[in-house]
């Protein structure tokens, strides 16, 4: 199946079940491989897969999908393992000043799921300092740090950033679990 869209519709991708969607005809489903108009997208790594694209909004020729879209994306091509599409969307939104610690955490996950762990610390601990950086997000993020610090055999960084999170969030996931095995680990 071959689909050719105006480049200035914005498209937001999800894996789906085409069957199992209530309104199929509001909807178009390709292979990956004619997901190219997303740019980006490294088609010949990818395993053709049924995605759903759904048209989001008509912009005129030539405007940027929005700010919302493209982290959507980012997100959506992250989560099918489309790691290089993934950063370069989130750099986008970052170029365009929108939601800079979720981006930045969102990179350096993408570098954690390569296990380029050394570039994920950086970009989670830029995003971690960043003026606008809320408590809620710090938490995620020193959370996300320990898990990778721990992947290293750092305990003592892990459980460093596995107090922080305990200390505002103490039940913020498994990172009492986390830390009570680190601690019985160095014990």
């Amino acid at each position: 199946m071959s689909t050719s869209y105006n480049r200035a519709t914005a498209l937001r991708i999800a894996r789906t079940d085409p069957s199992s969607h209530p309104h199929p005809r509001d909807e178009e489903y390709v292979e990956v491989d004619d997901l190219d108009i997303l740019g980006a997208l490294p088609v010949e790594s990818t395993p053709l897969a049924q995605v759903r694209v759904m048209k989001v909004a008509d912009m005129g020729q030539g405007e940027d999908l929005d700010l919302q879209t493209e982290l959507d994306l980012g997100i959506a091509c992250r989560d099918m393992g489309l790691l290089d599409a993934a950063v370069q969307r989130f750099r986008k939104v970052l170029s365009l000043g929108g939601r800079q610690v979720l981006c930045r955490m969102m990179i350096g996950l993408c570098h954690s799921d390569r296990g380029e762990d050394h570039q994920a610390i950086s970009e989670l601990k830029n995003a971690l300092f960043l003026q606008e950086t809320t408590e809620s997000e710090a938490v995620a993020l020193w959370y996300e740090l320990g898990r990778i610090y721990e992947r290293l055999g750092d305990r003592r960084e892990a459980l460093y950033y596995y107090q922080r999170v305990l200390s505002h969030r103490p039940g913020f996931r498994d990172a009492r679990h986390r830390t009570t095995r680190l601690r019985a680990f160095s014990g």
